[in-house]
Order: structure tokens, then sequence, then C-alpha cells
């Protein structure tokens, strides 16, 4: 098996397009990395304790107004005055306040793990079609190896790539956040869940964006990876596996707002990091153990239809 995926991994290396992700994801960090420079107040321009206190109670003042005339909105601007009323009462400083650090530059640069899912799903949906299209699918069957160690092969050499492109954003950005702004006083990250504000370190929610960041690659690569196996097409695996994405999570969310079934979809489930922030999941009754075990199900699902179709299938070159 390490024999395979070694093989496996070669040939992902040899594709001109696996550097041309880690190239564009590099451009966007350095793209993230000029605004925030650029943007970046001096020292003098800081707002001290009792400025930056001021403007809070500024903010809850025209959140307090806006709460009266509101009616579905209510709850964001309870949410709002609460952690505003929270970091007066207790010296917390907005990021605005503090400046820029390593720790606020590297959770910037957790909304390039947008773009990394779509790389994740590109790579998984095409490792096994595009040996079909290139007709060395027949050449790899006829080695002793079995079918399912070869596809599980392919499936770990695609873990490995989502794994070591998250490794690649989260060392990228530490090493330059580290250069340009420094290690500073890191900030705290509020969370409102029940009406009550909780305190997180910044370190502790950047680790919880990545750790469920990776869990989030898990599934689109074994969902974008079953659909290539069952359909052995590029363009169609490619195109029902990022459309799924695209559209999966808003779709999902729109149903919630009217029932509780969309729980026990796939894309309601994938985020596990709803359950760490102050949105919460869509429908109130989910929780992390719930989740869990709903995403435990779909990998079963996907990975049965993957061998299914890999063991049974007579072997074909497509065009």
């Amino acid at each position: 098996m390490i024999r395979l995926i070694q093989n496996e991994w070669m040939k992902l290396f040899w594709r001109i397009s696996t550097w041309v992700m880690a190239a564009i994801l590099l451009v966007g960090v350095i793209g993230v990395l000029i605004y925030s420079i650029t943007n970046q107040p001096s020292a003098e321009q800081l707002p001290s304790e009792a400025q930056w206190k001021a403007q809070l109670e500024q903010e809850n003042a025209e959140y307090q107004q806006a709460l009266e005339e509101s009616g579905s909105s209510a709850e964001f601007y309870e949410q709002r005055i609460a952690e505003n009323e929270y970091r007066i009462q207790n010296d917390i400083p907005p990021q605005q306040a503090t400046g820029e650090n390593v720790w606020s530059f590297m959770s910037t640069n957790t909304a390039l793990l947008d773009l990394l899912s779509i790389f994740v799903i590109i790579i998984a949906a095409t490792i096994i079609s595009s040996e079909f299209k290139s007709g060395t699918i027949k050449l790899l069957l006829v080695r002793p190896p079995s079918r399912i160690k070869i596809l599980f092969s392919k499936y770990l050499t695609v873990l490995l790539y989502a794994l070591g492109m998250l490794a690649f954003l989260f060392g990228v950005s530490f090493i330059l956040g580290a250069l340009f702004f420094g290690f500073g006083e890191s900030s705290a990250e509020l969370i409102y869940t029940d009406g009550e504000v909780e305190q997180r370190p910044q370190v502790l929610a950047l680790a919880i964006d990545y750790l469920t960041g990776s869990v989030n690659f898990v599934m689109l690569a074994t969902l974008a990876f079953a659909i290539s196996a069952i359909f052995r097409s590029e363009a169609m695996a490619i195109a029902i596996s990022v459309l799924l994405y695209v559209v999966g999570a808003g779709v999902t969310s729109t149903l919630a707002m009217a029932y509780d079934w969309p729980k026990f979809l796939l894309f309601a489930n994938t985020n596990l990091n709803q359950y760490f922030t102050s949105g919460g999941p869509p429908v109130e009754s989910m929780t992390l153990g719930f989740s869990v075990i709903v995403l435990i199900v779909y990998w079963l699902i996907f990975m049965g239809f993957a061998v299914w179709m890999f063991k049974k299938r007579e072997i074909s070159v497509t065009g």
C-alpha cells in the first residue's frame, strides 16, 4: 500500500496543475498580505482605550435604536450589543484597536480555505477519471495489487494532498505574518451563545478553524472521489462536485429556515466550525455529536459506492 501511495504521489506532483494550484494559493496569501500592509494603521493611529470604548458605546447606542425598530434581525443587534458590552467591561480591545499580528493575519487567511476546497475537489475528481481518459487504468490493474488497494491508495493520496495544502497555507501564513507583523498581543474572539458571551483566545480559535477545515476537506474529497469512481469522466466529476459544493450549503440553509429535515443533509454538517462560533448550526436541534455521526454515515455511503463501482465495472477506456 505504501508503494502504491508513493506512486500516486509521484504522479500527482508530475501534474502541472498541482503546482499551479499551490502557486495560486501562495498568490492569494501574498494578496492578503499586501492588503493588510496597505491598510495597517501606524502605532500613532491606533485608538486609545478611552477612544475605542467610546466608539463601542456609540455603536451600542446605534444598535439599540436599530433593535427597537427591527424585527427579524433583532438577534443580530442583541449579539453585537452584548459583545461590545463585554469588551468594555473586561478591557478587551477590538482588533482594529490592537493592530495586525501574525495571529490575526492567519485568521484572515482562513477565507482561502474555500479556494483550497475547490482544489481538493479537482484533485479528488480527477485522480481516477484521468486514468480512464489516458488509458493508463488498464496498465495499473494488470499489476498484482487488488483493485481495493489501488482505489484506497488513490483516496489516501487525495487526503494527503488536502492536508499538505492545508499545512502549506498555515505555514506560509505564519511565516509571512510573523515577518511583517510580528507576534504582538494576541486578541480574543468572543462567542455569543444563548444570550451569554464567552471569551476564546485567538490562537485557539485559529486552531479550531484549521482543524474543522480538515474535516470539511475529508468529506469534500470523499464526495468528489466517489463521483469520479462512478462516472469516470473528469469534466462530469468536477462539474457535479463543484456545483454541489457551491450551491449545497446555500440550499441547505434556505430549507433549514422552514424545515427540520435538512439537518440530515450533507452540507448542513460538513462545517463543524458552526458549533464553535456564534452563528450555530442551521437547525437548533443539531449537536456536534449528531453531525459527526451523519458525516460518518455519508462517508460510508460514498466510499461504499466508490468501491462497488470500481470493483464490479468492466474496465474500458473513455475518450
